[in-house]
């Protein structure tokens, strides 16, 4: 339920698309993408795809619309669609970022008693005392 109301407050719409044909769910993500593009100037898209049939889109909407194309991508995205995104994220490396933000979040909002009960389930926070005890 927290994903929902997060998602919901960052106005991300979320679309269930029944597999019955080949490529319909990438054929309803390009409609959408298109109607937001068509309607709003100058505007910012998220893609969270490493599927390079989105890379003729993704560059028609930079040249053509002045469209800012965030691409998040997995390690398996072809460099042209990579390429055609105005800015490109591995998923990976966004999501070692995230947990490691996330923990730095859940350490610094523990007790003092508590960091120490849980410095070894975090090699990285015991790194971060250690460097600080010099």
């Amino acid at each position: 339920y927290q994903i929902m109301k997060q998602l919901f407050e960052f106005h991300v719409r979320i679309i269930h698309v029944p597999s019955l044909k080949a490529n319909s769910s990438d054929n309803v993500i390009r409609d959408l993408m298109h109607e937001f593009v068509g309607y709003n100037k100058f505007c910012r898209i998220i893609l969270i795809s490493g599927d390079c049939d989105f890379s003729h889109d993704i560059h028609n909407f930079r040249r053509n619309k002045k469209c800012d194309c965030i691409l998040i991508h997995n390690e398996n995205a072809k460099e042209s669609m990579i390429q055609s995104a105005t800015s490109a994220y591995l998923y990976t490396d966004l999501m070692k970022e995230e947990i490691l933000a996330q923990n730095q979040r859940n350490y610094h909002n523990q007790s003092s008693r508590d960091k120490r009960q849980n410095q070894h389930r975090n090699p990285y926070l015991l790194q971060k005392d250690l460097n600080n005890f010099k």
